[in-house]
């Protein structure tokens, strides 16, 4: 399965070069090792000459004809980010990668694996003797089986995905499972529900709840609510915090994370 690596990897740079030329790509640069690198003031350009090779390496490896010359390009460009996030982690180790999203959210050893993984199918896609599409239609359960298993394992790889994750699985969830409260709005406490319940920060933690609304309480212009939940075993309370202005963007609604053991605040969204 060589030549379908040209394609896994077509699909990781095209992702990764598209993200870095978007607007989004540039409000967590100054906390990124490529900062630390390069200088505040040339990041942003840097970054997008960084993901515009990462799209023409893409387009080498998903267009015909298929090339060794591409996936030695793959090659080089996988073991640069393995150095860059092997630099990150030991020398830097307080900033972000920049690599897939804006998170300010360091470098990790399983972002090293996800590099390793890269470098590894970059090595194999040398081998390839032709194109990948003719590989997909000749044998197209080993060659899908192979890209999902790729994909999946690439995907478990980046913490940075995780909360774009569990925002599409939460939203997918609550429509095909609609809370009991969703359509309430009439009373002053409950009209802050479906707020709740269309905002992406509640969709992207529901995993992390384990009970219904337990308390629901107005302070100012807020309305709070709380869970039950968990995080890594532990007990926890998760307190949202939702506008009570009705015309307000569902991305203003606000979460912490309470310890039930120590009372102390894990973490907060805001």
């Amino acid at each position: 399965m060589a030549e379908i690596q040209a394609l896994f990897l077509g699909l990781v740079f095209g992702w990764a070069g598209g993200y870095k030329l978007t607007a989004r790509a540039a409000r967590g640069l100054s906390r990124s090792t490529m900062a630390r690198l390069v200088g505040v003031h040339r990041v942003r350009v840097v970054h997008r000459i960084v993901g515009g090779a990462e799209l023409a390496v893409a387009a080498l490896l998903v267009l015909p004809p298929a090339a060794t010359v591409d996936g030695w390009l793959a090659v080089a460009m996988s073991a640069g980010f393995v150095a860059y996030l092997g630099y990150a982690r030991v020398a830097a180790p307080d900033t972000s990668c920049g690599c897939l999203s804006a998170q300010p959210d360091p470098v990790t050893w399983p972002g090293i694996a996800r590099a390793v993984l890269l470098l590894a199918a970059a090595l194999a896609a040398t081998a390839a003797d032709g194109f990948w599409l003719s590989v997909l239609r000749s044998e197209p359960i080993a060659a899908t089986t192979t890209l999902g298993v790729e994909v999946s394992l690439f995907l478990a790889l980046s913490p940075e995905l995780r909360r774009p994750t569990h925002r599409l699985i939460g939203r997918a969830r609550l429509r095909l499972f609609p809370h009991p409260l969703a359509q309430i709005s009439a009373a002053p406490l409950t009209a802050a529900m479906p707020r709740l319940y269309r905002s992406a920060i509640y969709c992207a933690n529901t995993a992390l709840l384990r009970s219904d609304v337990q308390d629901l309480w107005r302070s100012g212009d807020w309305t709070l609510v709380s869970y039950a939940g968990r995080v890594d075993d532990r007990p926890v309370t998760v307190v949202f915090a939702v506008p009570d202005r009705s015309s307000v963007d569902e991305g203003e609604v606000r979460m912490s994370i309470v310890d039930d053991t120590s009372r102390r605040e894990l973490s907060h969204v805001y």
